[in-house]
């Protein structure tokens, strides 16, 4: 399973300005223009952190994990120390020693790099990743929602249960941020509008979609979605009907 963090490059999946646990470390992964096994590059980057003024003209010690699971061998691992606004780069030569580099059939593979951040004093800063995916021979996109929210009706101090089901299609398990998107008016129904998913590899993920309106709740018909988003792959749902209801208070259910 992959190790917690924030992903790198935040700004691509569209959820909002940079937060304080992206920083004060940028890792970008740069893959070669073509094939797997040729040089990869991996740029680590050094910015204030604005938040925790003493850390900012601190020299932060950087610990690399660089991973290729499809390449065969153990990690890459590699420890850097960045002052402020420095950076380094660390070049790879990535080998096609595994014959699924080199075999079209196989589909869609990880390549990872993580940085995990500590102060001078070993306490832990952050820690970020960056993840790219290499596909062979396979039109199939390596994660797509595959089972849709269906309609979901619940009366006002009652509960109802959707669920989306997620595919991962890669040769190693990742990590997922999902959101279930709604009206305003239907917003406070949702019992967890925002997760951390476990992806794992080669799967289906069926996720369950709790929805719990409080007895005040005003009675309507809306809409609900919901949005995942695995590194740079940003994925969108169909809408389905939301209906909260007036409770049948002559109903002995």
């Amino acid at each position: 399973m992959p190790e917690p963090g924030v992903f790198s490059r935040w700004w691509t999946q569209g959820r909002g300005p940079r937060q304080s646990e992206h920083g004060p470390i940028a890792v970008h992964l740069h893959p070669p223009d073509r094939g797997p096994a040729a040089r990869w590059v991996v740029t680590v980057a050094r910015a204030p952190t604005h938040v925790d003024a003493s850390l900012d003209a601190a020299v932060l010690d950087v610990d690399m994990k660089i991973e290729a699971p499809a390449a065969g061998g153990a990690p890459i691992r590699r420890r850097l120390r960045l002052g402020p606004d420095e950076y380094d780069t660390i070049d790879l030569e990535i080998t096609a020693t595994d014959a699924r580099w080199t075999d079209p059939s196989d589909g869609h593979h990880v390549v990872r790099a993580t940085a995990r951040v500590a102060a001078e004093d070993g306490r832990l800063v952050s820690q970020v990743f960056d993840e790219r995916v290499v596909s062979l021979g396979t039109d199939d996109p390596p994660f797509e929602i595959v089972a849709d929210p269906a309609s979901v009706v619940v009366c006002a101090g009652g509960v109802a249960v959707g669920e989306i089901g997620v595919a991962n299609r890669c040769d190693v398990a990742v990590i997922a941020d999902l959101d279930v998107l709604a009206p305003w008016s239907a917003w406070e129904s949702i019992v967890e509008d925002r997760r951390r998913l476990a992806l794992e590899p080669r799967s289906v993920t069926t996720v369950p979609i709790r929805f719990e309106p409080p007895a005040t709740a005003r009675a309507g018909r809306w809409w609900w979605l919901v949005r995942v988003a695995v590194g740079q792959h940003v994925l969108y749902s169909d809408t389905a009907p939301l209906v909260l209801a007036v409770p049948d208070l002559d109903s002995d259910v």
